[in-house]
């Protein structure tokens, strides 16, 4: 989402971006992150790793990426259960967006 929200979407369906957009972008340091911390996102990796997911313009209604969402938000980040509700009332809203799903 990030990625489709910073790039330029002269195309439906897709997002531009250049490299140095790209160094700027809002994402997780794991440099900040502790040993326990690390070692849970290791074991979420390692489950998710090999499972199937839709493209990302059916998001909303991909099962895998709301569970991995949920184990990353909750479970790796502690984060409350309303942030990952959050998140996923987010992607059915980017999903609906025309310029999401290029008319698919």
């Amino acid at each position: 989402m990030l990625f489709w929200r910073h790039g330029n979407h002269q195309h439906l369906g897709r997002s531009r971006i250049t490299i140095r957009a790209a160094e700027k972008l809002p994402v997780l340091d794991f440099l900040v992150l502790s040993q326990a911390q690390l070692w849970k996102a290791k074991a979420i990796f390692e489950e998710f790793k090999n499972k199937h997911f839709l493209p990302a313009y059916l998001a909303d209604a991909d099962e895998t990426r709301a569970l991995l969402n949920e184990r990353v938000i909750c479970d790796l980040l502690g984060l409350d259960k309303t942030i990952y509700q959050a998140v996923r009332q987010l992607a059915r809203k980017w999903c609906a967006e025309p310029s999401v799903h290029g008319g698919k």
